[in-house]
């Protein structure tokens, strides 16, 4: 069980968001995508729903961004190793999911480092 996951769980017990929280569920979600966790993103996913439910004006359009990005990730994740881009194509940002050209070594639109 992921440790920001924990944390999450524990802002909303004592019945508050905090822009943190979504940061700690973009973690959990990009971590658990690497090891294909399919449990864990769903957790992050539920809860990644709870915060859009309960989120006040100045939380809910990211809280909004962040379900559509962890479904993104539960689906790759869900889908077979050898799929999509595994099996010739462009390769996914790790980061984003935005497919990548075979030479890239960052991510133009996330900025994240693939070397």
């Amino acid at each position: 069980m992921s440790e920001y996951l924990d944390a999450v769980r524990e802002q909303l017990g004592a019945g508050g968001v905090s822009p943190q929280a979504l940061v700690l569920l973009f973690r959990a979600a990009e971590e658990a995508e690497q090891r294909r966790d399919v449990a864990e993103l769903e957790q992050v996913l539920e809860l990644a729903r709870r915060i859009a439910g309960e989120a006040g004006e100045g939380l809910e359009a990211e809280a909004g961004r962040l379900v559509a990005l962890c479904e993104e990730r539960l689906q790759r994740a869900r889908a077979p190793i050898g799929s999509a881009a595994a099996s010739g194509g462009d390769a996914l940002c790790p980061g984003c999911g935005r497919p990548l050209p075979a030479s890239a070594v960052r991510c133009r639109a996330c900025g994240t480092l693939l070397v």
